[in-house]
């Protein structure tokens, strides 16, 4: 009996490579039992329309979820994974392509490897891969080829759910960065094996020439935040500055009296580094808060203000200083 499989995706923007990794599921599954669980963040580049038109045309994306903001990579995954309700799940990024027969090695790899936490597959397309697995990392269970790598990347990933349900969902308190990570260490804490299904070749899109070329600003925006954490430093990956809108960084500046909405004071943020001024951060802009009056007016208060490092202040877009 092929029990249930579940697929979570989380999208925001970059309606190019979601196309294609989508495209990707439709065609190369051929395990019979699976539903499609899609959590959009809020995309403003023509992915929410997308992926309703391809809901209606598939009856294996049995859900998908729209957020009002984006609310980060971890806390929507774990929303796919509370809803479901199948006994192998797999957690899937919206620029990884999967190969024929993808799932139903995923789901006979979970069903054959003694003690198992979670599999990732093959992407090491990239060079930066190419010496990331060794022999001394090697395991084999029949046909079924292992590489137990230290760290294990979720960008496609499967788990059964009775060890989801024993382990719970990813850290979610970041927006992008080491929530795989963790996760991956987790396992390996509680004695269970995790590694790369070496048979099960995929593509992963991130960092490679066609990332560079459609959203490079994207791209440089995952190497920030990785170089960042690197020395210690999660501020980017706890902040979520960036909103694309078709591959930008930015989007069109906001007068006063639209930053006084209630859902954009919301979404954004204040900030502040070693510098006095007060900046509210919101659509890839900076604005400057120009007197305690204006700050007052608006009614943002100062347990809000995040303090951020100064180069990262300085670097942001500047829009018009606001003035009520």
């Amino acid at each position: 009996m092929n029990e249930l499989a579940s697929i979570i995706i989380v999208t925001f923007n970059r309606l190019p490579f979601t196309k294609l990794v989508l495209q990707s599921i439709l065609h190369n599954t051929t395990y019979p039992n699976y539903e499609l669980i899609i959590l959009d963040n809020k995309s403003t580049d023509g992915t929410i329309e997308y992926l309703k038109q391809l809901q209606s045309q598939h009856k294996e994306i049995s859900q998908v979820i729209y957020h009002q903001t984006n609310i980060g990579k971890g806390k929507a995954a774990n929303k796919g994974f509370a809803l479901a309700k199948g006994q192998y799940i797999i957690g899937l990024d919206n620029d990884v392509l999967v190969p024929r027969n993808w799932l139903t090695e995923l789901v006979k790899a979970l069903n054959t490897v003694p003690n198992i936490g979670w599999l990732c597959i093959n992407l090491s397309n990239l060079e930066k891969d190419k010496d990331y697995f060794k022999p001394d990392y090697e395991r084999r269970y029949g046909d079924i080829v292992i590489q137990e790598t230290p760290g294990v990347g979720g960008q496609c990933v499967a788990m059964k759910s009775s060890t989801y349900n024993k382990l719970g969902g990813y850290y979610d308190d970041i927006y992008y960065g080491l929530e795989d990570a963790e996760y991956n260490m987790r396992f390996r804490n509680q004695g269970l094996l995790t590694g790369y299904l070496m048979n099960v070749v995929g593509y992963h899109l991130g960092g490679t020439p066609e990332e560079k070329h459609l959203f490079p600003n994207y791209q440089q925006y995952k190497i920030d935040i990785i170089n960042g954490i690197n020395q210690g430093d999660f501020t980017l990956a706890y902040t979520d500055f960036y909103n694309l809108s078709d591959g930008q960084w930015i989007k069109p500046e906001l007068t006063a009296e639209q930053i006084q909405s209630p859902e954009i004071i919301r979404e954004g943020k204040l900030i502040k580094g070693i510098k006095p001024s007060v900046f509210f951060f919101y659509g890839g802009y900076k604005y400057e808060i120009p007197s305690i009056q204006v700050f007052e007016t608006l009614n943002f208060h100062w347990e809000d203000v995040q303090i951020i490092d100064q180069q990262l202040i300085d670097i942001l877009p500047a829009a018009n200083p606001l003035f009520i």
